[in-house]
């Protein structure tokens, strides 16, 4: 029975923090018609796709299984933190390759807010990473107010940057980084993801790598 309560009470935790950035990104859109005419919206729209798209294809979903693995090693701190500490060695790689293919590709193609396009995808992946290593971990509460803290940054950032400064569409970019790298910084402090042990690349195993992509192929 108290399986089922914790169960029910996180599950309205998790459901209460992904509602609440719902209904903020909903009430901006009058901010976005207002302020933007319909070709620089599109391009944020865009681009928005274009990150959601490339995300997961840099991870290889590696948030799913971490979440998954994690699970499974509640309690059991040394294995906990082997699982961290590979997922932070396969985020260190994955970023770092797929950041010198964008500079190199970007070189030759023109592509607008190029930077704050790159920006934008590194804080996204860390962003949704540890949003799963929160509910793997257990803590239910942290990814509920990182959520919460997500959606009020989009807002108010937004309002600054494109009614007061009027930066448009480099606003939406600008605001929707900001954003995902304060949600990204508070999981990282709440989950004490700098410690040694939690980013220790002496214990990089590479049998549990290739045991954690696998499993996302079931």
């Amino acid at each position: 029975m108290n399986k089922k309560r914790q169960l029910a009470k996180n599950t309205i935790i998790i459901f209460f923090g992904r509602v609440c950035t719902q209904l903020i990104s909903f009430f901006l859109l009058p901010l976005y018609t207002a302020y933007l005419n319909t070709s620089e919206y599109g391009i944020v729209d865009l681009i928005q796709t274009y990150v959601t798209l490339l995300v997961p294809i840099i991870t290889l979903e590696l948030e799913m299984s971490i979440f998954r693995y994690l699970i499974d090693s509640r309690g059991k701190v040394k294995e906990t933190n082997k699982l961290l500490s590979n997922n932070f060695y396969i985020l260190s790689i994955s970023l770092t390759i797929f950041s010198i293919l964008y500079v190199i590709v970007s070189s030759f193609v023109n592509i607008p807010y190029r930077w704050l396009i790159l920006i934008d995808i590194i804080v996204c992946v860390l962003s949704g990473n540890f949003l799963q290593v929160a509910r793997g971990l257990g803590h239910t509460m942290d990814y509920a107010i990182s959520c919460i803290l997500t959606g009020i940054t989009t807002a108010v950032s937004n309002i600054i940057l494109i009614c007061y400064f009027h930066m448009q569409a480099e606003g939406m970019i600008i605001s929707m980084a900001l954003a995902n790298f304060i949600c990204s910084l508070y999981l990282f402090i709440r989950l004490k993801l700098y410690s040694k042990e939690r980013t220790n690349l002496g214990k990089v195993d590479h049998g549990l790598i290739k045991e954690m992509y696998r499993y996302l192929r079931y």
